[in-house]
């Protein structure tokens, strides 16, 4: 279920893992838009569809930094614009969560 709030949009992502980048495209638009922020270039957007599309079982290969504040390694932030921050959850939900820019 998606939840919209004036600090951000949560949206569980497993549901949507196999639509293609048109989706993403056109669904990243709409949260930017409900957000009151502009859009994000194509270069990330490829990187949020290859963060939420690939199976956490190919991500687990992978070691990661390790941080305190997530020692289980669950969130990934990814690489947007500066004034927009987005995460997502490494969980089996997938959850996509961006802020509103001063967030």
């Amino acid at each position: 279920k998606i939840r919209v709030s004036d600090s951000g949009i949560y949206v569980p992502c497993e549901a949507f893992i196999a639509q293609p980048v048109f989706f993403w495209k056109e669904t990243l638009r709409e949260f930017c838009h409900k957000l009151g922020t502009n859009g994000f270039k194509e270069e990330s957007i490829g990187q949020i569809v290859k963060k939420i599309t690939v199976s956490n079982a190919s991500s687990a290969i992978k070691p990661q930094k390790q941080r305190s504040s997530d020692p289980d390694n669950v969130i990934s932030w990814l690489p947007v614009k500066r004034e927009t921050k987005v995460f997502l959850t490494m969980d089996a939900s997938k959850t996509l969560s961006m802020f509103a820019e001063g967030i």
